[in-house]
């Protein structure tokens, strides 16, 4: 523990919005952007997707390929389409301002989903440019190729398919956390042998940075803080309490509606080395980090909230997932295909009888 007297009067400032990125974007089906993992049918049917949809659209992070291309929408569980019934559905397809988008060569940022007016069915010529969540219950999927006279290049060898991907959610983050704010499922507060470990040095130095997410909240303290109270850097001269600064380096960030903003960790708050903001992590840095006492802060002893760094607890240890061709497995960092030992071991017996499936 850090020994400190200083006292800082902590206001709400206002952050200035740094680049964000995006949950849901869309590809290619043979590669996978990186940080990025195929999306699901749930995806498709969650809010967030919703949101995202009808707020500014699914940008494209890959061109069409130039060569042939089936322009029918890929997830997890296959192709995806609307429709009351499997038997009786569209497969959706990219759209952008109303006509389709599937054009080799082409990389549009905005996209929505769409039906040609060559495609029969009960969604036929339909542009859905705002998502409900009517039409969400209406998405299905069918792991069988799409044919047709619509659909020739989806039965081609070496067609291109395009695919919604979501974002795989950070290893740590910051998140503003304390009554009425709680940590978010998958994620628990991180310590502060976290916070100096070369696991988080790896993480913050290779994404450039961490992770801020939602803040809808005005009233929270603004210094960093783990498991066991704020962080600080000490050294000789005394203790300057952490904070976030933009990308630029330049703003302090501690505001409202600020979410999933990559930010750098710093002295954003008085001290003797105030100002410094950090864009790499090292054993310099680290061994220079510990906690201190809330009592010694006017403003912050008052808070219940702060910017909290969450460090994300292990993913389901088994899943079921489409493999094959045009549908790639996860990334090997994250799962690699099963065994009939896997599925025939006392693990996974144990593992399948715990959580119902």
């Amino acid at each position: 523990m850090i020994k400190t007297s200083i006292a800082v009067l902590l206001a709400v400032a206002a952050g200035t919005a740094v680049a964000q990125q995006p949950e849901f974007v869309a590809g290619m089906l043979s590669t996978v952007p990186s940080g990025y993992a195929l999306a699901s049918l749930a995806d498709l049917q969650s809010a967030d997707f919703l949101n995202q949809y009808n707020s500014v659209g699914i940008n494209y992070v890959q061109p069409f390929d130039a060569g042939a291309l089936c322009c029918v929408v890929s997830v997890q569980e296959g192709f995806a389409s609307i429709g009351p019934s499997n038997s009786f559905s569209n497969y959706l397809q990219p759209f952008h301002n109303g006509v389709g988008a599937c054009t080799s060569n082409t990389q549009p940022n905005g996209t929505t989903f769409g039906i040609p007016s060559f495609a029969p069915g009960p969604y036929e010529g339909m542009w859905i440019s705002n998502l409900t969540s009517k039409e969400q219950a209406g998405f299905r999927v069918t792991g069988l190729t799409p044919s047709g006279a619509n659909f020739n290049e989806c039965g081609l060898s070496g067609a291109a398919t395009t695919a919604i991907y979501r974002m795989i959610p950070p290893k740590y983050i910051v998140q503003i956390v304390g009554p009425g704010f709680p940590v978010p499922s998958g994620y628990a507060v991180a310590t502060l042998a976290d916070l100096l470990s070369v696991d988080f040095q790896t993480s913050y130095n290779t994404a450039g940075g961490v992770v801020m997410t939602a803040s809808d909240t005005a009233s929270y303290c603004c210094i960093l803080e783990v498991s066991e109270g704020w962080v600080g850097y000490n050294d000789a001269a005394g203790v300057s309490p952490l904070g976030l600064f933009s990308e630029s380096m330049e703003d302090v960030l501690c505001g409202v509606g600020q979410d999933r903003q990559l930010v750098y960790i710093g002295t954003s708050f008085d001290g003797p080395n105030t100002g410094t903001v950090f864009s790499t992590f090292n054993v310099s840095v680290t061994s220079l980090l510990g906690t201190f006492n809330h009592q010694n802060f006017t403003f912050c002893s008052t808070v219940n909230a702060s910017q909290t760094l969450l460090k994300r607890v292990s993913t389901s240890k088994y899943i079921v997932q489409v493999v094959g061709t045009n549908y790639p497995a996860p990334p090997t960092s994250q799962y690699t295909v099963a065994s009939i030992a896997d599925v025939q071991s006392q693990d996974f017996l144990d593992f399948y009888n715990t959580n119902g499936g």
